[in-house]
C-alpha cells in the first residue's frame, strides 16, 4: 500500500491515504465460520472506526488508475 503514496507524489495527486495507519490497526484473524471445518480461512481485519480511511484507500486508488492509467498517452502506447 505505501506505493499509493509514492504513486501519488511523483504524479502530483493528493492523498489523504496513510498506509503506516493502515498497517498499526490492520489485523489477522480466523474467519468466524458457522460450520467448525479443519480449513480455516484468514481475513485481514480492521477496526470499525477505520472505515473512513478504508473509502480513502479506495479513493486514492481510483484517482490513480484515472489520472494515469487512463492516461490518453499511456492508452495509446498499449495499442502501439
Amino acid at each position: 500500500m505505501d506505493y499509493f503514496a509514492r504513486d501519488c507524489y511523483h504524479l502530483g495527486i493528493e492523498s489523504n491515504f496513510n498506509c503506516k495507519r493502515f498497517f498499526k490497526f490492520a489485523r489477522v484473524c480466523l474467519a468466524d465460520d458457522e460450520d467448525e471445518s479443519e480449513d480455516r480461512t484468514m481475513q485481514i481485519c480492521m477496526r470499525d472506526k477505520e472505515v473512513g480511511h478504508i473509502y480513502d484507500l479506495y479513493q486514492t486508488r481510483n484517482n490513480i488508475h484515472q489520472k494515469a492509467c487512463q492516461h490518453k498517452v499511456v492508452s495509446a502506447i498499449d495499442t502501439m
